[in-house]
């Protein structure tokens, strides 16, 4: 199984965007900052993104990146350290 990251900026004040969250989540994915999730999953970054591109607005952007593996950070994160670690795994 690869690891992604997904970011995203959503432009649309007031817009609700709980179709985005809600997939995220049922991808098991962890939310590491604000706008920044960690995904384990069997598939590719494009198709990541062309799932997630449904739930947000034309004027938004997405990012998603298939990772390495190792990773380095600074402050805390909204998921736990051995949360992170465990989704870099692969």
């Amino acid at each position: 199984m690869a690891s992604f990251i997904v970011s995203y900026d959503l432009r649309k004040h007031g817009r609700d965007y709980q179709a985005l969250y809600s997939r995220l989540e049922e991808w098991k994915a962890i939310r590491i900052l604000e706008s920044v999730w960690l995904i384990k999953w069997n598939t590719t970054a494009s198709k990541i993104r062309d799932d997630l591109k449904e739930k947000i607005d034309s004027n938004d952007a997405l990012f998603v990146a298939k990772l390495t593996g190792e990773a380095a950070w600074q402050g805390k994160l909204l998921s736990s350290n051995d949360a992170v670690k465990a989704q870099l795994k692969n």
